[in-house]
């Protein structure tokens, strides 16, 4: 694909396609419904599980003679497992979330994809969107037995465990990537956003992509209502499920800029449209997991 894009006009509510305010009535009764729909899917995803790592450990457990095509194999499975399970939150009104509503293109070549963090299903969001990407995994998921034979195969990358000393190995396995040709997205707050807003960012993606001459594809996350945030975990699901849509934006490239002219310029065009959701007037805003927005 081309990384042709569609700009939006943060100023104008349309872009961001919210819907009208949902009616208030039976709220207690769609928020009863809502639960029994989350538990249903985790006593699902509980049974299911097991055949699925199974299904990863027999791919992981396949010699290729060719290591790169190990990475792609694996990949596509875990975008087709990120897919399907964002078919199935959407099929029961948990997260209206579709891939193909995706607003704009990303390119294929090499680049670092940033956004903002709203929620927890961020990275299954932008991989089952946009394919074949690398990233950095939590120290705690990526050491677990079962699912390192796979995130090192998928090409993924160990986070920091908290040493400051270990963000230049991290770094390092990110312009490696690049490098290699691969695509590698980073979230720059380093930890979910704050409900309705945005945290500030760090410094090391820009650095990545100054130092592997690449270019940065910021991708904004529309959320409302929000569900799986910081503030509203998953079994506090909105009475009329959460809403997600992604916006891929222009790409930016370095140029002179430093790392930190990089993170604020960046910082500031992704945080403008956080702040134009934000503002919508309440008449035709999203309601905030279900609730009248107070006066």
């Amino acid at each position: 694909m081309s990384g042709a894009t569609q700009v939006l006009n943060p100023a104008t509510a349309s872009d961001y396609g919210v819907r009208p305010r949902p009616p208030q009535g039976h709220l207690k009764l769609r928020r009863f419904f809502k639960k029994v729909t989350v538990y249903f899917t985790l006593t699902i995803y509980t049974l299911l599980s097991p055949f699925g790592y199974g299904a990863f450990a027999i791919l992981t457990a396949i010699p290729f003679r060719d290591a790169k095509r190990r990475q792609r194999v694996l990949l596509g499975a875990i975008q087709r497992g990120f897919r399907t399970l964002h078919w199935w939150t959407r099929l029961v009104g948990l997260i209206d979330f579709h891939p193909d509503e995706t607003v704009g293109e990303l390119t294929d070549e090499p680049c670092v994809v940033v956004s903002n963090h709203p929620t927890f299903t961020d990275i299954t969001a932008l991989m089952s969107t946009f394919g074949a990407m690398s990233t950095v995994v939590k120290p705690a998921i990526y050491r677990r037995w079962f699912l390192k034979p796979l995130v090192n195969g998928a090409g993924f990358f160990e986070g920091i465990t908290g040493d400051p000393i270990e963000m230049q190995r991290v770094i390092d396995d990110a312009i490696a990537r690049l490098k290699d040709g691969q695509r590698v997205v980073l979230f720059p707050e380093g930890t979910r956003s704050p409900e309705g807003g945005m945290g500030r960012f760090g410094r090391s993606p820009f650095e990545v992509a100054i130092r592997a001459g690449v270019p940065v594809a910021p991708v904004f996350i529309e959320v409302g209502p929000t569900y799986l945030s910081k503030e509203h975990g998953v079994t506090n699901p909105p009475p009329d499920g959460g809403r997600m849509r992604l916006h891929v934006l222009p790409l930016i490239h370095p140029g002179n800029r430093t790392g930190r002219e990089l993170r604020d310029h960046v910082e500031a065009l992704l945080r403008s449209h956080v702040a134009a959701q934000k503002a919508l007037p309440p008449a035709t805003a999203e309601v905030e997991n279900g609730r009248l927005p107070r006066d």
